[in-house]
């Protein structure tokens, strides 16, 4: 796993050498070197974020912070994408 990608991201990284990729400098950007990865690689992104909009849903799972609320399926998506 890397954490602080961009600041608050997270990678995970699933098979044989999964240590070795997190510990290994990050790549941006498309490459033609022989230093890139060769394989198959999978993306999943899923965002969690807040918007600034009071809370009144009336669900039992409301925002705990102020001004802050979780409206635009973000969380939804997270759910999805971590199972």
């Amino acid at each position: 796993v890397r954490y602080g990608v961009a600041g608050t991201g997270v990678i995970g990284y699933i098979g044989r050498d999964a240590a070795q990729q997190a510990a290994a400098p990050l790549q941006t950007g498309s490459s033609s070197s022989s230093s890139a990865r060769v394989g198959l690689t999978i993306a999943l992104r899923a965002d969690i974020d807040a918007l600034p909009v009071t809370e009144d849903s009336g669900v039992p799972f409301p925002s705990l912070t102020p001004g802050r609320m979780h409206a635009c399926g973000h969380d939804g998506h997270m759910s999805m994408l971590l199972g």
